[in-house]
């Protein structure tokens, strides 16, 4: 079964793009794309309340991060941490942001737009993801580099360089038609668990999946084994650190009492066999 997303920057109907199959939704969170505003908070609610998820996108133009360097890649991330922050998007570095490489780029700029990633990577500080749209050379390119962890979003440029949408750093290809108007339809490939989306709770895509029946059993079962384990280990902790305390307290009245043995010998008040003494009393004696 063919999984879809949505995307575009107008007020398309979320019901329509619901009723053709989405469970995706995308949203520019910067700039001013087609003359319309960035997603609001209500819109991205409105998404995840209809049992869809939610993928940001940043983009302010589509040639700005091939030439803005690592500089402007670090002040794009963090208008990104803001943009979602503001919107309430979790920012427990889980989620990714997808920034935009939406022109025909040379390989041998490659190196070039990944200094400008290494700008984005500081910038959302571990807050968030890193991910990318962009033509397939460069996706691989950001993705073999280890910059890109998540999987990335292909162009429908299918004359860009690296055109692949089965390669393994793909996760959305972006049509040329759609069906429902405003919008971009995309399919999702292989599985939506690793594009880095915001799925609501209870979604068969996030990380929150109900548990069978069986599972929440052994679940159980397995939590209860590691708390007696734990208390068990903590009980024996408990009986080591009063043996070692005792252990120290005899050694330092065998010590004392040492002392005093010597003092007496030293003084030659008191004939003391070393052999009538007990062996506890001679530890740490040369005697």
């Amino acid at each position: 079964m063919t999984l879809y997303a949505y995307d575009g920057a107008s007020p398309f109907s979320l019901s329509d793009a619901k009723a053709k199959g989405a469970i995706l939704i995308t949203g520019y969170i910067a700039g001013h794309p087609g003359g319309y505003d960035p997603i609001s908070k209500a819109r991205v609610n409105e998404i995840r309340a209809a049992g869809m998820g939610f993928l940001p996108n940043w983009e302010i133009g589509a040639d700005y991060l091939v030439t803005c360097g690592k500089s402007g890649g670090l002040a794009a991330g963090k208008q990104a941490v803001a943009a979602l922050t503001s919107l309430g998007v979790p920012y427990n570095g889980t989620i990714a942001v997808v920034f935009s490489w939406d022109t025909y780029i040379q390989p041998a700029q490659y190196a070039q737009c990944a200094q400008v990633a290494d700008g984005i990577i500081e910038g959302l500080a571990g807050k968030y993801l890193f991910s990318a749209y962009g033509q397939g050379g460069l996706l691989s390119y950001l993705s073999e580099t280890g910059r890109m962890k998540v999987k990335g979003w292909l162009s429908a440029s299918s004359g860009f360089p690296g055109y692949d949408p089965t390669a393994s750093y793909v996760g959305l290809v972006q049509e040329t038609s759609t069906n429902v108007p405003g919008t971009d339809r995309d399919h999702i490939i292989t599985d939506p668990h690793n594009i880095g989306a915001w799925w609501p709770d209870g979604s068969p895509y996030g990380d929150d999946v109900a548990l069978t029946t069986d599972q929440a059993l052994q679940l159980a079962n397995a939590s209860r084994f590691a708390e007696a384990a734990c208390s068990r280990v903590q009980a024996m902790q408990g009986v080591q650190a009063s043996q070692n305390d005792a252990l120290a307290t005899l050694v330092t009245r065998v010590a004392a009492l040492q002392a005093e043995l010597d003092s007496f010998k030293q003084q030659g008040n008191v004939q003391i066999n070393p052999a009538d003494v007990p062996a506890v009393l001679h530890i740490g004696s040369a005697s």
